[in-house]
């Protein structure tokens, strides 16, 4: 059974597309009261890194949207005002809306002078509680067995963030490896559960972000291993 719906019932008050536009918005405040407490244990201008946060995040819903509009319904390109009406055709690309986000706080970054890896270190915290609150309401809203799992990855990843934190107060861990590691958690998460299986248990890569997933994670334990090995020496 693929469903879950032993365990959830389908006429879940919070499953229309209301209450869960108001859960998503209260999870991105939660993951924003995280980065608002990491950033008050940093050196950046709060000024200067919410204009390049609003920026990002603009970027952000833009690539996905943009991203969705071409891959997930090839249809919508017939007609480009469907790529503002959100209402009637609603959609964004997960990769999209992460690879733009952060493709342009890169960019910001270069432009002030500040740094990159540094600025990533700070989202580390806010961005997995973003995605378990997130993962929890695609397992109310989407009862499927691969919800579940990506709730339980990254249930597991929050908890052992502590953990990581205090290698690197130890000086065992350097912020790249760091960044570098949870870059590889969240590839292998979302490549996992977005795969699907067809007749014969055999594997299918439906989607594009399938692939991209997959890109990221193996360039990133790559990068992961060296990451290491330059600090063994």
């Amino acid at each position: 059974m693929n469903q879950l719906s032993k365990f959830f019932p389908k006429a879940f008050p919070l499953l229309n597309t209301f209450g869960y536009g108001i859960l998503l918005a209260i999870s991105f405040v939660v993951a924003l009261f995280f980065l608002w407490r990491e950033l008050h244990r940093s050196s950046f201008k709060e000024e200067r890194f919410f204009d390049m946060l609003f920026l990002s995040l603009c970027a952000g819903l833009a690539l996905g949207r943009l991203t969705f509009f071409f891959t997930e319904n090839p249809a919508f390109a017939l007609n480009p005002l469907n790529f503002f009406i959100v209402y009637i055709f609603p959609g964004f690309s997960l990769f999209g809306t992460v690879f733009g986000f952060f493709l342009c706080m890169y960019l910001l970054t270069k432009k002030y002078k500040e740094n990159f890896i540094e600025v990533l270190h700070l989202f580390f915290v806010p961005f997995f509680t973003f995605f378990t609150v997130y993962s929890f309401l695609n397992m109310l809203h989407n009862p499927f067995w691969q919800e579940f799992v990506r709730l339980l990855l990254f249930v597991t990843v929050l908890f052992f963030l502590p953990y990581i934190r205090q290698k690197e107060q130890l000086n065992k861990l350097t912020h790249r490896c760091t960044i570098t590691l949870l870059l590889v958690l969240f590839s292998a998460i979302e490549f996992t559960t977005n795969l699907s299986v067809g007749p014969g248990l055999r594997i299918i890569f439906s989607s594009v972000e399938v692939w991209f997933f997959l890109f990221v994670c193996v360039l990133s334990s790559i990068k992961l291993v060296f990451c290491f090995m330059k600090k063994k020496q």
